[in-house]
């Protein structure tokens, strides 16, 4: 890709050298005047999934002379824990206890506006699976910061009921940040985007996950979960949900017919696998096993041959990892893997038993899922870092894309 650098990027770079300067995020004359509250990126979390990936990016950030904070809320308050950078929403003012399980909850003004006085950052990024992080953007973005959307998820947006409160909130971000190029259209078509850039930034999950099973020993990993090297494993990874627990149980008793296959449960982050443990326990299951969260699910897929999910994005990391991949959920489901014959989807007790036999009995050579494929670049997490750090340079006066910017048209 061609990078453009402006007569105006010279200019500056060259006042720069003059000053002595080194910080990328250095502000201009024209900025307000710094305070301990300023600071380049603002990144707010709830979930997972976006947690984990924001984590990643914190040294990313340092690394380019970016000043970073973190708001945190629900999972993002234990993914956070330990790091200086994050400060819990709770702790700025009065927000819903249940707010972690309701994403419609939103922040009432008065703790709105202590938020917004006390933070002043340059740009905001966001997750999209709360109400309260598109409040606190639309409130950062009439203070003059330059908000940006993160969707972590490989499910077109329009497919994704846990992204509506979001998206009944926001009154638009200045930028999408999408994993992939198949998304965009999609993206481009919803009224919360109808004024917003378009971005396609990758997922750094994915090359998390490049990472384990690079480093991992298979043979030992069978060995310290206490599995039989001689017998086949299958990996079903736990969601949430209203609907979760019907696929679950379908699943589970499809396992019942298989007593020849080792078979471990990793539960949602979100939740204690207590419903696992209780589905398994009524069942009598002898070849399951729940596990407690101690090893993460990229480790466990390490020894699977077949990774089982309802609608998991852990479906698409394996995939990539080249393990043949199940989706349990109704006919009317689908996403990029299985409309590509990159996945199989199984609606029925008959149809799980009959994909595992495939997948199991009569394994067939893999098809490794590239990011050509997905339309997915590599090295997202540098790409997202890069692209921070050249907006940053925009806002002082300078700088050039870094992301690919599609221009999305209408059908």
């Amino acid at each position: 890709m061609k990078t453009r650098l402006s007569l105006s990027f010279f200019v500056f770079l060259s006042f720069l050298l003059m000053t002595g300067c080194s910080s990328l995020a250095q502000q201009s004359k024209s900025d307000p005047a710094p305070t301990s509250d300023t600071v380049d990126i603002l990144l707010i979390a709830n979930d997972q999934g976006e947690s984990q990936i924001f984590k990643l990016l914190l040294p990313e950030l340092a690394r380019r002379n970016l000043s970073a904070q973190v708001l945190t809320m629900g999972q993002a308050d234990t993914v956070f824990a330990d790091q200086k950078e994050a400060v819990q929403l709770n702790t700025l003012g009065s927000v819903s206890e249940n707010a972690a399980n309701d994403r419609t909850q939103q922040l009432d003004k008065e703790t709105l506006e202590r938020i917004a006085t006390q933070v002043r950052p340059a740009i905001v990024v966001i997750g999209m699976s709360h109400a309260i992080q598109a409040q606190l953007a639309n409130r950062f973005k009439t203070a003059g910061a330059t908000t940006m959307a993160f969707y972590d998820n490989f499910d077109l947006i329009s497919q994704s009921q846990y992204v509506v409160p979001w998206l009944e909130t926001t009154t638009g971000v200045d930028e999408l940040l999408l994993p992939g190029h198949y998304q965009a259209v999609d993206a481009g078509k919803l009224p919360a985007f109808a004024n917003s850039q378009i971005s396609i930034s990758g997922n750094p999950a994915l090359e998390q996950w490049d990472i384990v099973f690079l480093i991992t020993n298979k043979a030992q990993e069978k060995q310290l979960l206490a599995l039989d090297p001689k017998r086949p494993v299958i990996l079903f990874t736990g969601g949430y949900g209203d609907e979760y627990e019907q696929w679950l149980q379908l699943f589970l008793q499809a396992m019942a017919e298989r007593p020849d296959l080792q078979v471990l449960i990793a539960p949602h982050p979100k939740t204690d696998g207590q419903l696992e443990r209780n589905a398994v326990a009524a069942l009598k299951l002898a070849n399951a096993s729940v596990r407690d969260g101690a090893t993460p699910t990229a480790q466990l897929a390490t020894v699977a041959d077949l990774v089982v999910t309802h609608k998991s994005t852990t479906g698409f990391q394996a995939a990539w990892q080249g393990l043949p991949v199940l989706f349990v959920a109704s006919n009317d489901y689908t996403n990029i893997l299985i409309d590509a014959g990159l996945a199989s989807r199984a609606s029925s007790w008959q149809q799980m038993l009959n994909q595992i036999h495939r997948a199991i009995d009569q394994p067939k050579r893999p098809e490794t899922v590239s990011f050509n494929m997905l339309g997915v670049p590599e090295q997202s997490l540098q790409r997202i870092a890069d692209h921070l750090q050249t907006t940053r340079f925009q806002i002082v006066g300078a700088g050039s894309p870094i992301l690919e910017h599609l221009q999305v048209e209408e059908n």
